[in-house]
């Protein structure tokens, strides 16, 4: 599973990189920031042998989180007047 949270890392910093954003430069800075905390967390749970279970349980609650954060802030951008508003 270290694999996977290695691959979640490059995936967020893709997407904090990639040149097409939906949404205007102030806003576009909330979802990058779920996307990138997300795998973060994931692979924080995954690479620490030092924290106790409860601990590793939270961190996987925490990326499954900012990741539900992430994917309805992008749905509110793509149906919302907020663009026509920024742009």
């Amino acid at each position: 599973m270290k694999w996977l949270s290695a691959f979640f890392i490059v995936l967020a910093i893709a997407y904090l990189i990639m040149p097409i954003d939906f949404d205007g430069p102030v806003i576009g800075f909330v979802d990058d920031f779920f996307v990138f905390m997300a795998a973060f967390c994931f692979a924080f749970a995954q690479f620490s042998r030092k924290a106790n279970q409860i601990i590793r349980r939270q961190l996987y609650i925490f990326s499954i989180s900012f990741m539900v954060l992430a994917i309805l802030w992008i749905v509110l951008l793509s149906y919302s007047p907020i663009l026509q508003i920024v742009a």
